[in-house]
């Protein structure tokens, strides 16, 4: 494990993105929705007929499997605010002297993914990069959704309660299990759990989210992914300028995963975790949003609610406060590159 003292890796903290969204927002059309904000993933533009949902985002803290993590990942973010994902467009940067059949290799992957998804590429770009050491791939995402069925981070209402769909830390669990496979095999952790551990979890959330926003289910969704479930708590907190409460207990976390981090000193709840989803629920509907998630083949669970009061999660055990949080945390993932 390798970690920096002192430097950042990540999402930056939201003291600071504050600061560079105050510096780049300067014009604001009234279509649109959702703009640049704490929490928020996807913009949102209304354009009469349809919703437009967009989101961007970059794989940077894996090595593997990059290609289906950044077209997983960019849809997912649109898919939880109740919008399908139908376009995408590419951006590739690649280290001087990346071998072309690497690169074949990386395209047809993405080509795979998107297909199991029904996106369509419309643009992108390629280049080899001065400066990198690893590829690093940025997928844009678009979807339109009705109007009824728009869910933003933000709507998250008191007296909700707020349930998991999905394990934590599986997608870190995968990271590492294949890009830092010797560091698992020295910390004694069975050969039979690390192939368990590299073989691909169910990543993507956009059958059930999109299925929750249309059966109106759900007052807000949130993925899970750099941060953890805590991340995205505290996301969802932020977004919606309530407090959230949650019991550390209740959260799903798969046991192989749980174990084999623990002997690695990593929090699986503070760990990325595409595949996983937090919704805040109306109580009247929990049931019905667990039966859905069963019927998709997901793990569902009550964790906690919402309440008025500050931006914040408070999260507690056994009765007691054992962490409160203002901002997401860094991703523990981040302690292995540097």
């Amino acid at each position: 494990m390798r970690e920096r003292s002192g430097e950042w890796i990540g999402k930056l903290p939201y003291s600071k993105l504050s600061r560079l969204i105050s510096k780049i927002t300067t014009i604001h059309y009234p279509t649109v929705v959702a703009g640049p904000g704490p929490g928020e993933d996807a913009g949102i533009i209304d354009l009469g007929e349809c919703m437009l949902v967009t989101h961007v985002d970059p794989i940077t803290e894996a090595a593997e499997s990059i290609g289906r993590l950044a077209i997983i990942v960019a849809s997912n973010d649109v898919a939880v605010t109740g919008a399908r994902p139908r376009w995408a467009q590419l951006l590739i940067l690649l280290p001087p002297g990346y071998p072309w059949e690497r690169v074949e290799a990386l395209a047809s992957e993405i080509g795979v993914a998107a297909s199991e998804l029904g996106i369509e590429f419309i643009g992108g770009h390629t280049e080899y990069a001065p400066g990198l050491e690893k590829p690093i791939i940025a997928v844009y995402a678009a979807g339109c959704a009705c109007r009824e069925c728009i869910v933003p981070t933000g709507n998250a209402k008191p007296g909700d309660v707020v349930v998991q769909v999905g394990y934590a830390g599986q997608e870190g669990a995968y990271i590492l299990a294949r890009d830092f496979r010797h560091l698992l095999a020295e910390k004694g952790i069975p050969l039979e759990v690390l192939d368990y551990l590299g073989r691909e979890p169910r990543l993507s959330v956009v059958d059930v989210a999109v299925d929750l926003a249309e059966e109106g289910l759900v007052n807000s969704m949130h993925d899970a992914t750099e941060g953890g479930i805590i991340g995205a708590l505290v996301e969802l907190a932020l977004a919606s300028s309530r407090t959230v409460r949650v019991d550390r207990r209740r959260i799903l976390v798969d046991p192989k995963a749980s174990e084999a981090l623990g002997r690695l000193g990593v929090d699986p709840l503070k760990l990325i975790s595409s595949g996983a989803l937090i919704a805040s629920v109306p109580p009247e509907t929990v049931d019905r949003v667990i039966k859905l998630a069963d019927k998709h083949g997901y793990p569902a669970a009550p964790i906690g609610v919402v309440e008025e009061g500050v931006a914040r999660l408070v999260v507690e055990e056994d009765g007691r406060v054992v962490e409160e949080l203002y901002e997401p945390p860094r991703d523990e993932i981040s302690r292995f590159w540097g």
